[in-house]
């Protein structure tokens, strides 16, 4: 199995080393490149070009949503997680409605990043959303809409690239 590249757009240091060596602990991804700002993210993610983009939603500057949408309107199918403190539904509807494959919450347990960035893999039609069960949006028109605890019941405990 081969190595999959992570890009990491977060406007604090200490996030982006903490998934950084969270990513770097799974054999099977590796951190291609980190920025610290939404305009910086989307220069690095058209030179990197990143099998996964995991954003802040709340930076200076430009927002992650924006670099979202961004991302998106280049390619529909990019794996952007959104990964943010702010967990309320409509924040993660938004988010998914914008394109987010997932959503984990910064809340939420640190291995959670990890799980999204596998379960965005090319062949899982569902989109994840790791936070509390309370905070999942219902009624968002997002097909296949799971939680993570939801999905591993369906699917293998292994990961398929």
């Amino acid at each position: 199995m081969s190595q999959h590249t992570v890009l990491i757009v977060d406007d604090h240091a200490i996030v982006r080393q903490g998934y950084a060596r969270l990513i770097a602990a799974d054999p099977h991804l590796s951190v291609c490149g980190e920025a610290g700002s939404a305009e910086e993210g989307y220069g690095a993610y058209l030179q990197l070009n990143p099998d996964v983009v995991i954003t802040d939603l709340s930076m200076k500057g430009l927002s992650g949503m924006t670099l979202l949408q961004k991302i998106m309107a280049r390619d529909k199918n990019a794996g952007v997680i959104v990964c943010s403190m702010y967990d309320d539904a409509s924040l993660i509807a938004s988010a998914l409605n914008n394109g987010a494959k997932g959503f984990v919450s910064k809340s939420s347990d640190p291995a959670n990043i990890v799980k999204a960035i596998h379960a965005r893999c090319p062949s899982v039609k569902h989109w994840v959303a790791l936070c509390d069960a309370a905070a999942l949006p219902q009624d968002t028109g997002i097909p296949h809409l799971v939680s993570y605890e939801s999905w591993m019941g369906a699917q293998p405990t292994h990961y398929a690239w």
